[in-house]
C-alpha cells in the first residue's frame, strides 16, 4: 500500500499544488453561482410593492375656523345645490351594494355629475404664491348623509413624481377649479364620493397645497413654500330619486 510517508519531496508538493488547484476551483464556481443568484435575486421584479408609492411629509391640517381666518388665502365651495339619483331601478341598498362591489374590483363606477366650483382667494393685502398642480397637491371632496360613500378603491398611478407648480395671487384675486364629477384625490382619481339614496348631504372640499410666503403655522419647505390643507365651509346638497316615467 501506498504510503504518504513514503513520498518524495517532489511527490509531495505535486500534490499539494492538485489540492490547491482543485480548492481553487471550487472557491471560484461557488463565487460565479454566488454571484449569479444575487444577479437573479436583484433582476427579480418586486411583487409586494406598489405602483406609486409617495410617502407624504407632515403638513398642518387647519382645521380651526378661527385659524383658518389667519391665512392670506381663503377657499370656498358653491354652485348648483339639487340633484337627480338614477339607481337604475335598483333600490338604495342595491345601488349601495354595487357601487361598493364595483370600487371593491378596482373598476368603480362613474360619481355623481355635479356642477360645482371651487375658489381659492388672496384675502391679504400681499402677492401670495400658491400650488395649484402637482403630486403634493390634492383636492378632496368628502360627502356626508345619509347614504353617502366616500370610497377610494385599489387602482395604479405611474411611479414619477410630478412637481408642484404655483401660481401667483395677488390681493383680492382668486383661482377657480371647476367641479364636474365628484372623483379627487390624488392626481384627481383616488377618492370616490357618491350618494345612494335621495336625502339631504353636506360636501366639503378640502386642498393641500403650499403657500408662500410660508404662514405662521407651517414649517418652509422646499423652495420657502409652507404646506398646508385648507378646507371650505360644508355645501348643503339635496339629492332626489329619478321617477319612473
Amino acid at each position: 500500500m501506498f504510503s504518504p510517508n513514503a513520498m518524495t519531496l517532489r511527490q509531495r508538493r505535486a500534490c499539494l499544488n492538485q489540492r490547491s488547484r482543485r480548492m481553487g476551483t471550487a472557491v471560484l464556481i461557488l463565487t460565479a453561482c454566488t454571484g449569479l443568484g444575487l444577479a437573479a435575486q436583484r433582476e427579480q421584479p418586486p411583487t409586494d410593492r406598489p405602483v406609486f408609492e409617495f410617502v407624504s411629509p407632515k403638513v398642518a391640517s387647519i382645521e380651526d375656523r378661527a385659524e383658518q381666518q389667519k391665512l392670506p388665502v381663503r377657499m370656498s365651495i358653491k354652485g348648483k345645490t339639487e340633484y337627480i339619483l338614477d339607481t337604475g331601478g335598483l333600490t338604495p341598498a342595491e345601488y349601495k351594494q354595487k357601487v361598493e362591489k364595483a370600487a371593491e374590483s378596482g373598476r368603480p363606477l362613474p360619481t355623481p355629475e355635479v356642477d360645482l366650483t371651487v375658489e381659492i382667494t388672496n384675502i391679504s393685502n400681499k402677492p401670495v404664491e400658491i400650488w395649484t398642480s402637482g403630486d403634493p397637491v390634492r383636492l378632496v371632496l368628502q360627502l356626508e348623509g345619509d347614504g353617502a360613500l366616500n370610497l377610494t378603491p385599489p387602482l395604479a398611478f405611474t411611479r414619477e413624481f410630478r412637481l408642484p407648480k404655483a401660481e401667483t395671487l395677488a390681493p383680492g384675486k382668486s383661482i377657480v377649479f371647476r367641479l364636474t364629477e365628484l372623483t379627487s384625490g390624488f392626481r384627481g382619481r383616488s377618492h370616490f364620493a357618491y350618494w345612494t339614496k335621495a336625502g339631504t348631504y353636506k360636501l366639503t372640499c378640502s386642498f393641500s397645497t403650499g403657500i408662500k410666503p410660508a404662514p405662521l403655522e407651517t414649517k418652509e419647505d422646499m423652495d420657502g413654500f409652507g404646506r398646508l390643507i385648507l378646507s371650505t365651509e360644508p355645501l348643503t346638497v339635496t339629492v332626489k330619486l329619478k321617477e319612473d316615467k
